[in-house]
């Protein structure tokens, strides 16, 4: 995702920063995913609460990492064609 909204803004290629904008929700998915499976970790087994934490950390900051490139890639379109927002179900 960081490449290619790095690529994106480069080239001021809106198709690349929509497609940004898509790896997004795969992105915001994998983290739902992974919150889901190490809540029911750490009711299972509570000895491994103190590692579910950090990898519950580590999911949030490669999250993030993702929205930080959404950004980049929405400025990309919106100093194309002056649209603000577009959501992802609108590339």
């Amino acid at each position: 995702m960081v490449t290619t909204c790095i690529d994106s803004f480069v080239r001021h290629d809106i198709d690349l920063a929509k497609k940004v904008v898509r790896m997004d929700n795969v992105v915001d998915t994998l983290f739902d995913t992974v919150r889901e499976q190490l809540i029911k970790r750490i009711k299972k087994e509570s000895q491994y609460a103190n590692q579910a934490i950090y990898l519950m950390m580590v999911a949030k900051y490669f999250e993030k990492i993702g929205d930080h490139a959404e950004n980049i890639a929405q400025w990309v379109v919106y100093c194309q064609t002056g649209v603000k927002k577009i959501k992802w179900n609108e590339v």
